[in-house]
C-alpha cells in the first residue's frame, strides 16, 4: 500500500479503478484520488489504450478483495497483465491515513474516459457512460 501511495504521485502514476458496487459507494464515499469507477461489467469492454505502460490497481470493499481480483482477472483475459488488487481494498487504505477524497466517483470516471481520447482511439461504450452518469444522479448518505 505505500508503494502505491508513492506511485500516485509519480509522472506515469496507476490507473486506479475503483469496481464497488453503488451500494457499497453510498455507504462508504471516501475513495482513493483519482480512482475511476467501473462496475465489473464495464471492465470487459472498456478500451485499454489509455493504461498502456501504466499499472492497474483496482480496488474494492470485499472480503478477500473478491471484486479487485476478479476485475484485474477480467484484464489479464483481455490481456492487460499489468492489473492487481489492491490488499485490503479502501478499508486499508483509509486505515493506514491515506488521503481520501469524496464526491461522485462516478461522475469524475465518466468525465475523465470521456476526455480521454488516448483510450482506444474511440469514445467508451454508451451504455458504460449511461450507467456512471445513472450512479452519479444516486443520492449520497452518509
Amino acid at each position: 500500500m505505500p508503494e502505491l501511495r508513492a506511485a500516485l504521485r509519480s509522472p506515469d502514476a496507476p490507473v486506479v479503478i475503483d469496481v464497488r458496487g453503488s451500494t457499497m459507494q453510498q455507504v462508504e464515499e471516501r475513495r482513493v484520488p483519482g480512482a475511476l469507477t467501473l462496475v465489473l461489467g464495464d471492465i470487459e469492454t472498456v478500451p485499454l489504450h489509455g493504461f498502456s505502460g501504466r499499472p492497474v490497481v483496482l480496488y474494492c470493499a470485499c472480503p478477500n478483495e473478491a471484486s479487485a481480483v476478479a476485475g484485474a482477472l477480467l484484464l489479464r483475459e483481455r490481456g492487460y497483465v499489468n492489473a492487481k488488487a489492491l490488499r485490503g481494498g479502501i478499508e486499508a487504505w483509509i486505515a493506514a491515513g491515506h488521503e481520501v477524497e469524496t464526491g461522485s466517483g462516478a461522475a469524475i470516471a465518466a468525465v475523465t474516459i470521456q476526455a480521454a481520447p488516448e483510450i482506444g482511439g474511440r469514445q467508451p461504450d454508451e451504455n458504460m457512460l449511461r450507467r456512471n452518469r445513472e450512479q452519479a444522479a444516486m443520492p449520497r448518505s452518509r
